[in-house]
């Protein structure tokens, strides 16, 4: 697996500087913050937040599929919804399909992470 580093902060604490910084490096690609992780899971699962917080890794459905597509957000990322929902077909759960997102939106990139 690839691994992903999350960079959080409050507005206006340096947040954007640091992703640009290391974003800059050839082999990091760093993602605009999308939201769209926490967003979709509270607009199509709010039930399953409890077991995230928790750590239990919910399983994928189709309408968590297509909360994450759909979120305002989600083409900051650059993976087109086709790209998205077959990622989601050879996914075992929403981790691995969080996972296989944003390892192709560093393909996309040209880098390794």
């Amino acid at each position: 697996m690839n691994p992903f580093v999350f960079v959080v902060g409050c507005p206006r604490s340096g947040t954007t500087l640091l992703q640009r910084m290391l974003d800059h490096h050839p082999e990091l690609a760093v993602a605009n913050d999308t939201h769209f992780i926490p967003r979709s899971v509270e607009q199509a699962a709010p039930e399953l937040l409890e077991d995230i917080e928790r750590g239990i890794v919910p399983p994928l459905t189709d309408r968590l599929v297509d909360a994450v597509v759909s979120y305002h957000r989600f083409d900051r990322l650059g993976v087109a919804p086709e790209e998205a929902r077959d990622a989601a077909r050879r996914s075992r759960d929403l981790g691995d399909f969080i996972g296989r997102l944003y390892a192709r939106f560093a393909e996309r990139r040209g880098k390794p992470l």
